[in-house]
């Protein structure tokens, strides 16, 4: 398995990126990634892709911390039950005053 990973848009149709995992899988790479759409969740896409995939890691990059607080992220990590040996999590600050302190905090 190479080390190297696929990248889709979150937005994507999930069949899309449900095939695209597959053959990111299949073909031997080590990761699939899904941006994170500025509407929606890309967490609940990765739930589906990890039901259907036994190896590759799954990534979103990045959700920003003007959305979600640390703790509402790994509630729906949780909820969406995503294998945490598995998932790489990018955060960013978002935008807007303090986010700085935000991402300083969300990281802390």
């Amino acid at each position: 398995m190479t080390p190297r990973g696929i990248g889709l848009a979150g937005e994507a149709p999930l069949a899309s990126i449900r095939a695209a995992a597959l053959a990111t899988e299949q073909a031997g790479f080590g990761s699939f990634w899904l941006s994170q759409p500025l509407h929606g969740s890309s967490l609940a896409k990765l739930a589906q892709v990890a039901a259907e995939t036994r190896h590759i890691r799954l990534g979103v990059g990045a959700i920003p911390f003007t959305g979600l607080t640390p703790a509402q992220m790994a509630a729906q990590i949780e909820d969406h039950a995503l294998p945490p040996e598995r998932l790489r999590l990018g955060v960013g600050s978002g935008t807007g005053p303090g986010s700085l302190d935000r991402l300083r905090q969300g990281v802390a």
